[in-house]
């Protein structure tokens, strides 16, 4: 039944939390969830590290063609492995993916609300991290993306609007969230998921709080509009808006000069590449 939300129709909206399966219908998705989450944190940790050590050993280029090259191995990799387990999860259950994720009867012609609605929260957040930039050690190789620009910009565009929010989401809202809904309320159940997407951009922003707590208000927001929706798609379009907002936020300031190594870091998409990368001195 079309729900009347304005973020979208979409699948049923979650069974509450009072009305449990049985455990035994239950684990499967939790865990295989929490592993599905595993692999992609695994996979881009192992690409990382062990790429940023052959690329500094034995491929004597530009570090900016070696930027390039590691961003793309360890986003299609990790994405690759990530998706596999996904589909082998749900396959292995003798279901279907899109009713799965709820990613069936994508209201396109609504999904501009969330995506604008991503976009207003990132841009709440702009003067927080205008007034306490994170340590330039965090920015200089994706800053150094920007700057080179290029096919590594494009595909970092890419990755940071496009191929993350869907992999994200299937994850964290579209696996995650409804297998913890069958046991608590929406909020207990949010704050655990909200809590877990945020350790996982740790490796890509460290330890610096005003990002962190951003994310942690965009995962709250996403796992509200999960519920309200019963559909994926409007948790995706926002995730996108928020992703966005730091492109365009680059785009708009190029007539001005651009953004220089100061903020540029903290309004971008950091990927655990680059810590991984940098850690090995790949670029050095």
């Amino acid at each position: 039944m079309p729900s009347d939300s304005p973020w979208g129709d979409g699948a049923p909206a979650f069974v509450p939390a009072d009305s449990p399966p049985s455990q035994s219908a239950q684990r499967p998705f939790l865990w295989g969830a929490l592993g599905a989450i595993g692999v992609l944190g695994a996979s881009q940790l192992v690409l990382g590290l062990s790429l940023g050590i052959a690329l500094r050993r034995y491929v004597h280029t530009e570090a900016a063609f070696r930027l390039d090259l590691a961003l793309l191995v360890v986003v299609v990799g990790s994405h690759l492995f990530t998706w596999s387990a996904i589909f082998w999860m749900i396959r292995r259950r003798g279901l279907r993916l899109r009713p799965t994720l709820a990613l069936e009867a994508a209201p396109t012609r609504r999904l501009w609300r969330p995506y604008a609605a991503g976009i207003g929260l990132y841009a709440l957040m702009l003067p927080v991290l205008a007034i306490f930039p994170p340590p330039p050690d965090e920015t200089n190789l994706i800053t150094e993306i920007f700057r080179n620009g290029g096919i590594g910009l494009v595909f970092l565009l890419a990755t940071a609007v496009f191929l993350a929010p869907v992999l994200e989401e299937s994850l964290f809202r579209g696996l995650l969230l409804p297998a913890l809904r069958q046991r608590f309320a929406l909020w207990p159940a949010a704050l655990a998921v909200t809590a877990l997407f945020t350790v996982l951009h740790v490796a890509q922003v460290g330890g610096y709080l005003p990002a962190l707590a951003g994310i942690f208000a965009c995962g709250l927001a996403l796992a509200w509009l999960r519920e309200k929706s019963g559909s994926l798609w409007p948790s995706i379009a926002f995730h996108m808006g928020f992703n966005s907002t730091p492109f365009l936020v680059w785009l708009i300031s190029l007539p001005f000069g651009g953004l220089k190594d100061g903020p540029l870091g903290l309004l971008i998409y950091l990927k655990p590449l680059s810590l991984c990368l940098a850690a090995q001195g790949a670029f050095r």
